[in-house]
């Protein structure tokens, strides 16, 4: 990439800086998203040196963008050796780009070194990097604007150069997927004469990042070469996906990382400054004479507009909801993913008992969802953060690290989301939730207000802390059918054997959670978990941790069993497995 630099006048130190960039990027498949951080810089040179340093000392940089770091190398002798190394480590993670779906990023690290040929070598420095004024810094999607161009004094920027004293000036835009010159081509020559100014007009195109315009000029007779940059903003977020990143564990608690990457409708990154709004639900109505964990459906949900109010519609009757503590969650199904109605919702205390008896729930936020897009057949999902701790007679929190729920989009367009829960929660689903923050905006044509959309996502996960294993994981079991006094072999009878599995992360067992194995063989299995009155191959684990199983074996010499651990049940009733 771009860079500059030069030894001092007497030829003992180096400093200048480069531009850096990601490169080897999937910016043609818009399905995924990269970032890449540069870190552990080294700077090795042919003479002797005493120390270097490297400004910033990492970065983290996304696709179709550059950084400018800044680089000093202090040297123990003269030396006329035009070239240095810079070594450091690249660290590349590949993210699932929006939508509702989640992966895990892919992280690659690797090393890698660039060589740089120093100029005017026994000479010392003798280019004036003048500055350059421009002025605008940015630019909306798909938008023009006339941009001034003037140089100044390097050493007092309210000097302007005279014309006369500028020759050779081109324009080259590093980013022509980005922003381009909509009345020339790229790069640009410009003559400079009878002002001390020129006005370019740039058109933006459908990619957001940081645009990196390269300035070449001649002034006073001295060659410089500059550049500045122009960020092309993103447009209203329209889409986010939430993946975990990280789980730990510190000081008896589990620590679940999430990261939030909302993208516009051209899978741009949402800007830095962004507001999003984050919850949780865990539980509320499971308590010690109730099953239920939370109110839950799979389809007959639906959001309407009743005048001016947000109105929640339910089949069910929603007596039960805690409108003071509940959220209403959407999430998506097979058929309805639209992001104007996935996410979190909180309930307006307008809502009455009957309302509740009725199925129907006042919401606070406005629905601004398009009339076309059918908001009806819903999964949904109503809760907070509480669930009841049977083994402790209490509740047990899914926390989020922030008070008030709300965060700022980084600099990367991501926000990053902490989830602290005690071990009781282990194994037990929690639903994460993301909306944009709509906002009101002035249209001055007459046509009054604008407001943004409000999108949202929203997910199940299933809490492992650092990694939840089943013990064991098979298990075999043979014959030995029962026998009499006499040694013989007791016809038609029946053998019976009881599994033990635990689930288990670090040193804390999963609680209160139901899992399920499967037999093979020559046997079957009940578990101790009934649906619908009837016994299945699915077990609670108790508050020791375990959960017990009865192996059935027909009787006969030659038979096998083999039962295998099939995985966590999702606590809502619903009849599959993780």
């Amino acid at each position: 990439r771009d860079y500059s630099f030069t030894y001092d006048e007497k030829n003992e130190n180096i400093s200048g800086y480069l531009y850096i960039a990601p490169s080897g990027t999937v910016t043609e498949n818009q399905s995924y998203d990269q970032e890449v951080k540069f870190t552990n810089f080294i700077v090795e040179t042919k003479c002797k040196k005493t120390s270097f340093t490297v400004s910033p000392t990492e970065m983290t940089i996304a696709d179709n963008s550059q950084q400018k770091i800044d680089i000093t190398v202090q040297l123990s002798e003269v030396c006329y050796e035009p070239i240095f190394i810079l070594h450091g480590e690249k660290i590349t993670k590949t993210t699932l780009k929006g939508g509702v779906d989640t992966a895990e990023p892919v992280i690659d690290k690797t090393s890698w070194s660039k060589t740089f040929s120093l100029q005017n070598i026994g000479e010392g420095t003798n280019v004036d990097y003048s500055n350059i004024k421009v002025t605008i810094d940015k630019m909306e999607l798909n938008s023009r604007k006339y941009m001034t161009l003037k140089f100044v004094d390097r050493d007092d920027d309210r000097k302007d150069i005279s014309d006369g004293n500028v020759k050779n000036v081109k324009l080259t835009i590093q980013n022509p997927t980005m922003l381009r010159f909509l009345d020339s081509n790229n790069p640009i020559i410009l003559t400079y004469s009878g002002n001390s100014e020129k006005k370019i007009l740039l058109q933006s195109n459908f990619k957001g990042g940081t645009a990196l315009i390269q300035v070449e000029a001649t002034i006073n007779g001295k060659d410089i070469k500059n550049m500045f940059a122009i960020t092309i903003l993103s447009g209203p977020i329209n889409s986010m996906s939430i993946v975990l990143e990280k789980s730990e564990k510190k000081d008896a608690f589990y620590h679940n990382t999430y990261k939030i990457h909302p993208v516009d409708e051209y899978g741009n990154r949402a800007n830095k400054g962004e507001k999003i709004y984050v919850g949780v639900v865990n539980g509320l109505r499971q308590t010690s004479d109730s099953a239920t964990s939370y109110l839950y459906s799979d389809n007959n949900g639906r959001i309407s507009i009743n005048g001016s109010e947000t109105v929640f519609h339910s089949n069910l009757p929603l007596n039960e909801v805690d409108i003071n503590l509940d959220k209403v969650v959407i999430l998506a199904n097979n058929n309805r993913m639209y992001p104007d109605y996935l996410g979190g919702w909180s309930i307006a205390d307008k809502t009455t008992n009957s309302d509740l008896s009725n199925g129907i729930l006042y919401l606070n936020e406005d629905y601004t969802g398009k009339n076309s897009i059918r908001s009806d057949k819903l999964k949904f999902i109503i809760g907070n953060e509480r669930r009841y701790n049977m083994c402790l007679d209490s509740y047990s929190v899914a926390d989020i690290d922030m008070d008030n729920n709300i965060y700022e989009i980084d600099k990367n367009g991501d926000a990053t989301m902490k989830l602290t829960y005690d071990p009781y929660l282990l194994g037990n689903s929690v639903y994460i939730y993301a909306n944009t923050m709509p906002k009101t905006e002035e249209i001055f044509d007459g046509n009054g207000t604008k407001i943004t959309k409000r999108v949202g996502v929203a997910i199940n996960d299933v809490l492992h802390g650092t990694g939840l294993t089943a013990s064991p994981l098979t298990e075999s079991f043979t014959c030995n059918p029962p026998k009499d006094e006499n040694n013989i072999t007791v016809a038609g009878a029946t053998k019976y054997a009881t599994l033990v599995i635990s689930l288990k992360s670090d040193t804390d067992f999963a609680k209160n959670v139901i899992i399920g194995v499967t037999a093979s063989g020559d046997c079957y299995v009940t578990g101790r978990h009934k649906i619908d009155g009837n016994l299945t191959n699915l077990s609670n684990t108790g508050c020791d941790g375990l959960a017990e199983f009865d192996i059935v074996i027909p009787s006969s010499e030659n038979c096998e069993c083999e039962i295998q651990y099939t995985g966590i049940y999702k606590d809502t009733g619903i009849k599959h497995h993780d």
